[in-house]
């Protein structure tokens, strides 16, 4: 689930139960929503606009965006590394 507020940027994403009823506000150590965490290879975090089948999931990033995230990991001194 996605929340956007017209008058704020920033976006929420919660994944809901609806079993259970209950939803969980995805959020990082910095207390900032930002979808799954990547702590596989510790590249971007990622919040899936798709599927193109059961077992893989998409999710397009800008040319923009990565640089963002590269530059904040230079910041962090965190290495985000590539899968081949």
């Amino acid at each position: 689930m996605i929340s956007y507020c017209y008058g704020n940027t920033d976006t929420k994403y919660m994944l809901y139960d609806k079993e259970k009823m209950i939803g969980t506000l995805l959020i990082n150590d910095s207390d900032i929503s930002t979808g799954f965490v990547n702590d596989l290879d510790g590249g971007m975090d990622f919040w899936p606009i798709g599927n193109i089948n059961d077992n893989q999931i998409y999710m397009p990033v800008s040319v923009m965006d990565f640089q963002k995230a590269l530059d904040e990991g230079k910041n962090n001194n965190i290495s985000i590394k590539t899968i081949c």
